[in-house]
């Protein structure tokens, strides 16, 4: 499971990035093994090049499957939805920017 942490919506090179944070449970046992001084998040990101026709249906796909989305009517109103939400990132995985 990921929480939605954040989006950069850049309509000049028609780049999507979607911030994620890591909250599976494997995680989170990670962290209560080390205690508090375990600080480290295990953040994500996801891009896509809307330009090229894969990424944008991907990207569409994606949104489509949150419930968070049902009544954003432009692509805009959808990722303003999703900041917050928990969500499965399965689908978008092949996205997935390494650090």
């Amino acid at each position: 499971m990921r929480e939605i942490t954040g989006y950069i919506l850049d309509s000049t090179t028609g780049q999507v990035i979607i911030f994620a944070n890591d909250i599976s449970e494997s995680n989170l046992q990670r962290i209560e093994r080390y205690g508090s001084n375990y600080i480290e998040e295990r953040n994500e990101s996801y891009v896509f090049n809307t330009k090229r026709q894969r990424d944008f249906i991907s990207l569409r796909i994606f949104l489509k499957k949150q419930k968070a989305t049902k009544n954003a009517k432009t692509y805009k109103e959808a990722l303003i939805s999703i900041v917050g939400t928990m969500t499965d990132t399965y689908t978008i995985r092949n996205y997935r920017k390494w650090a």
